[in-house]
Parts: structure tokens; sequence; C-alpha cells
């Protein structure tokens, strides 16, 4: 092969680097955004689950020593018990 064939190779085989380096960022990317939508995905997922967590804690009926519409007597009652 003559220089001026190696020169030429050398010319064709560029252009087949950089869309290699292309494919390659294109994929980078991809998985990029890949990562992000999973991160979004589970942080709402986080977010749901501690609202949860939150409306339940608020349902749950508070102990009878601190209902204040217990009486006095119930209170003994119950200490004794």
């Amino acid at each position: 092969m003559g220089k001026t064939e190696s020169r030429a190779v050398a010319l064709l085989e560029k252009p087949l680097y950089t869309e290699v380096l292309n494919m390659i960022h294109e994929s980078a990317l991809r998985a990029k955004s890949r990562r992000q939508v999973e991160k979004r995905r589970l942080a709402a997922q986080r977010q749901r689950a501690h609202s949860a967590d939150v409306d339940r804690t608020r349902r749950v009926k508070p102990a009878s020593s601190e209902n204040p519409w217990m009486t006095e007597y119930m209170r003994c009652y119950s200490a004794r018990a």
C-alpha cells in the first residue's frame, strides 16, 4: 500500500470513528435519561409512601387515657386493672 492509499484509508476510517463516538454519546445520553426517570419514579414512590404513613398516624385514635371525655371513675378503674 502506498502513502496515498493509506491516507485514503485513514480518511475513510475517521468518519467511522466519529460515528462510533456519536453512538457512544447517544447511548450515554439514553442511559442518563433512563437513570433520571428511574430516580424521579422512586422519589414519587417514596413521597407517596411517606404521605400514607402520615395519614395513617393521623387516623390512629388516641389512647384511652388521652381521651378528654373519659370520666375520672373510668380512669381510676382502668388504672387498677
